[in-house]
Order: C-alpha cells, then sequence, then structure tokens
C-alpha cells in the first residue's frame, strides 16, 4: 500500500490506543527540485536532473536545525541529441562534486526511486510534479506554494517571488532553452547543476521560515486528523 518499511492495520478503530505526554519522534526530512527540457519529438517535459537536500533527523517540535540538511544527491541525465563534453569528468573531480550520471531519463528516475527507498523520507518537500507523485505513497508531499498561499500574503507565490519575499534573496532562473545549451561545455553544466542543488536549499529553507511541521503538527494535534491533511499535499 505505500513505500513504508513497516505497515499496520487494525479491523476497528477501538484498537488504536492514544500515547500522551510522548515527544513527536524526528523525522527524515528531503527537499527536492528538479530541471526539465521539452523533446523535441514528443514534445513531454524530460527530467535532466535532480537535487535532493537529506535531514535524517528533523525534530517537529523545535526549532529547525542549522544547517537543515546533512546530506544530498545529484543525478544528471544525457540528452538524447546531446553528449557530455569531453572534460566533464575531470571538472567534476576538480568541484569534488558527488554526481551520478544516468543515461536515460528512465535511469535517472530509476536511480532516484532507488535513492528515495533507502533513505525512506518521512515528508518530500518541493513543488509537485511526476517524480515526487511517484514516490510519495506513504509519505507526506510538502508544496511550498500551498503553504506559502495559507500562511503569507504575496504578489505572486512563485518559487523566486518566494525567495525574495522570505528569504531576502534573488534567484537565479535558467531558461529552458539554456539547459540544453549547458552541455556544450563542462562549467556551464556544472553550473546548472548547482542552480538546482540551490532551487532545493531555498525550498528547505522557505519551509523553515515558514514553520510548515511545526504548524502542521499543532493543527493535527488539535484537529485530531492526520498530519499529512495539515501539510499540504
Amino acid at each position: 500500500m505505500s513505500w513504508c518499511k513497516v505497515e499496520a492495520v487494525v479491523t476497528r478503530p477501538d484498537q488504536v490506543s492514544v500515547v500522551k505526554d510522548l515527544a513527536p519522534p524526528p523525522v527524515v526530512v528531503l527537499s527536492l527540485s528538479m530541471k526539465t527540457v521539452q523533446n523535441a519529438k514528443t514534445h513531454q517535459n524530460e527530467i535532466v536532473a535532480i537535487a535532493a537536500l537529506v535531514h535524517h533527523t528533523f525534530p517537529l517540535d523545535k526549532a529547525p536545525p542549522q544547517p537543515p540538511f546533512q546530506t544530498h544527491f545529484c543525478v544528471l541525465s544525457k540528452l538524447n541529441d546531446c553528449i557530455f563534453p569531453y572534460d566533464y569528468n575531470e571538472a567534476v573531480k576538480q568541484k569534488n562534486a558527488n554526481i551520478e550520471i544516468a543515461l536515460t531519463e528512465r535511469t535517472l528516475l530509476g536511480f532516484f526511486l532507488s535513492k528515495i527507498h533507502k533513505i525512506d523520507p518521512d515528508v518530500i518537500v518541493g513543488r509537485s510534479g511526476f517524480a515526487e507523485r511517484n514516490a510519495a505513497c506513504g509519505r507526506i508531499i510538502c508544496d511550498i506554494e500551498i503553504s506559502a498561499k495559507e500562511l503569507i500574503r504575496c504578489k505572486s507565490y512563485h518559487l523566486s517571488e518566494l525567495v525574495h519575499q522570505i528569504l531576502k534573496a534573488e534567484r537565479v532562473v535558467i531558461p529552458p532553452e539554456n539547459i540544453r545549451n549547458a552541455y556544450n561545455d563542462s562549467v556551464h553544466l556544472l553550473y546548472m547543476l548547482e542552480n538546482t542543488w540551490i532551487d532545493a536549499k531555498f525550498i528547505l529553507q522557505i519551509m523553515c521560515e515558514l514553520n510548515v511541521l511545526p504548524l502542521a503538527l499543532q493543527i493535527t494535534n488539535i484537529a485530531g486528523n492526520v498530519m499529512v491533511r495539515n501539510c499540504t499535499l
């Protein structure tokens, strides 16, 4: 029924007992960002890069940890009509970056799902998208755009505006047509990956600044429903 390692089933509600005066356990939080390009033949968007930040003991009832992530991973796929720059491997070594290479989008998604299964995040933070939904069963999906609409007033709720209003920073946006051109040389390709990683960091920081998880926990305790409904799917 889900990706969770343990599932419990009861036949009647009265078989469930409530434990009181116990602090909520920390959760595993994964922040996600991706880059897509349009396939010239199918006119469908293809995922070419995914960056994720992970915190394995994120508290629900305390101030967010600093920094709000402990580990990260990044995966990049090859476009059908592009090749990797000749000096790409050397450039990655100089940057001391840990980047997984996938030859196709299918391989990229397979790698991503295997990482999700291994990390087993309780909360996936990002914006609604295929890759997130595909791994969402049994997990809380926190869409910061929806959360922001409920918690603050803003001219726009796109990520760039939220970064400006909440974090007082400026987000660099790479146009979709420039993503394909990034494969022409290693400098631009690594910059595109770094930009994806920074977006994942912005998303996580916004969730922390808005106190999305502690507020969702408080509403859950008051209303008595499941937390997944209060963390904006």
